[in-house]
């Protein structure tokens, strides 16, 4: 099965051309009076909210794969561990 990214990538492009690149962390949502995307004004809202949410599924895409080296790494951790304690009683015992 294609995963959604393949799917969604012409519609979360499609208002680009309309995002400004204005940093967004000040911005109230909230406020800015978003209407139907019938002019360029609510087109670029809507672009804003566009790129806010990629940016949000590009962290939480980020974190879990931090998350999953994580445990890769604890897992390879108890792995050597082990492995140094075979060793050791190895050349302790023969």
């Amino acid at each position: 099965m294609l995963q959604i990214e393949n799917y969604n990538k012409p519609f979360l492009d499609a208002l680009a051309q309309y995002d400004d690149g204005r940093d967004l962390s000040d911005y109230d949502f909230n406020k800015d009076e978003l209407g139907a995307p019938q002019d360029d004004a609510n087109k670029r809202k809507l672009a804003y909210r566009h790129r806010v949410i990629a940016e949000k599924y590009i962290q939480v895409k980020l974190l879990e794969h931090y998350y999953f080296c994580i445990q890769l790494l604890k897992l390879s951790t108890i792995v050597w561990n082990f492995v140094l304690c075979v060793i050791i009683m190895l050349h302790i015992y023969w």
